[in-house]
């Protein structure tokens, strides 16, 4: 699972909720969770981007989701075990909290700025779905989350990613190549949505 330059330029872009599984085929038609996104060495990589002011552009549709797994889905049991909330009759339920791979420093402040402005935005009777897009974070200003009530990472297109990193970093925006992780998909469960079963890598975020 390299990382390797998209068509979008001017940051690095992460897809938060159920686009951070890594699924692995095994045989014709089945599928396992093999990782969840960041490793170890990932989130090292983005902890020095985020120190040297590279641009880094999140976007979540929701503070946390919920994913249902069967025993038979997991490959690595213990690996997950810090996502596990529930165990029921062979059902694994993982809890993928937004930011849990970003610094304090930043993660905190980001989802406090995007609850409060959601709070104002849903006492208002009339209001539809919402989109918060943070100031920037960290001691470089290098990075910003977008929050879209109800949003399905699969409709973000390159061109439509490309134009959110135009508005997000507008000064260094076709100053980097933007890249995104390789991350193979299957189909989706109940409570969180995956898309299609694709052998092809999709969209998700840094290298």
């Amino acid at each position: 699972m390299t990382a390797r330059p998209s068509t979008v330029v001017g940051a690095r872009v992460v897809l938060e909720g159920a686009k951070r599984l890594r699924w692995r085929r095994v045989g014709h038609a089945t599928w396992i969770l093999d990782a969840i996104w960041p490793s170890p060495s990932e989130r090292r990589a983005i902890v020095r981007a985020v120190a040297t002011g590279e641009p880094i552009l999140v976007i979540q549709s929701e503070t946390a989701v919920e994913v249902d797994l069967s025993d038979e889905e997991v490959a690595d049991r213990a690996a997950l075990s810090r996502f596990v909330v529930l165990e029921d009759r062979g059902v694994l339920t993982l809890r993928i909290a937004a930011l849990d791979w970003m610094p304090d420093a930043i993660a905190i402040p980001a989802q406090e700025f995007i609850g409060e402005q959601l709070a104002l935005h849903r006492s208002d009777a009339g209001a539809r779905r919402a989109a918060v897009l943070t100031p920037r974070l960290g001691r470089a200003g290098n990075v910003r989350v977008l929050h879209i009530d109800g949003l399905q990472p699969d409709t973000l297109t390159p061109a439509c990613i490309s134009q959110i990193v135009d508005v997000a970093f507008p000064r260094n925006h076709h100053t980097k190549g933007s890249r995104h992780e390789d991350v193979p998909r299957r189909a989706r469960h109940r409570r969180s949505p995956r898309g299609d079963r694709s052998d092809h890598p999709e969209h998700l975020g840094v290298g």
